[in-house]
């Protein structure tokens, strides 16, 4: 699926290929986590145990789709506290709709509210928007939508014109903006607020 579906992003993980002929299947899945213990220490030590971790859904090579619900109480990592995470994402072929959702964040001191991240995944591409309401006292509001994209070894991310409050201030994106990334680069281009 992720070879067929987003081939750059594939190559870009250093997924080995196998020759192997991998048959058709379809299959549902349910998967309950109580307790992690310490084995989360084993993927980073900074992970406290995961608890009542639930994630259930489905895949058919056969027509090519996928439904994925991940549901997460809290997950602390280092300093950070994250409440009520919901993940899902649901595709055909090349198209992919994904949405997490965090209800309650701790990083720090700092206490964040609601916090979403949607958008479309269609090959290479993340059409997203990032949407969070009287998120902190520095950060009122934050509506900011774009698209990430591979660009050979690099990453790009374009952010729409939209709306941001900082401060009780309203700010603007520059448009035909952007923003390159990769190991050892960074390319911007009219990145730039305006109040």
């Amino acid at each position: 699926y992720l070879k067929r579906n987003f081939p750059k992003t594939y190559e870009k993980l250093n997924i080995v290929d196998k020759e192997k002929v991998i048959q058709p299947s379809t299959f549902t899945y349910q998967i309950d986590i109580a307790d992690t213990k310490n084995f989360t220490e084993l993927l980073h030590p900074e992970l406290d145990t995961l608890k009542n971790i639930s994630a259930e859904g489905y895949f058919d090579s056969l027509s090519d789709s996928l439904k994925v619900d991940i549901y997460a109480p809290e997950i602390n990592y280092a300093d950070m506290t994250f409440h009520d995470i919901a993940l899902q994402l649901e595709g055909e072929g090349g198209e992919n709709i994904m949405n997490l959702e965090i209800y309650h964040s701790r990083i720090g001191n700092q206490n964040l509210e609601p916090l979403s991240l949607g958008g479309d995944l269609y090959r290479d591409t993340f059409d997203f928007e990032i949407v969070a309401i009287n998120w902190t006292t520095v950060l009122d509001n934050l509506n900011i939508s774009g698209e990430l994209s591979l660009l050979d070894d690099l990453y790009q991310i374009q952010f729409s014109p939209s709306d941001l409050v900082i401060l009780k201030d309203r700010w603007n994106l520059a448009e035909d903006n952007y923003l390159r990334f990769g190991k050892g680069y960074v390319e911007t281009q009219n990145f730039e607020l305006t109040n």
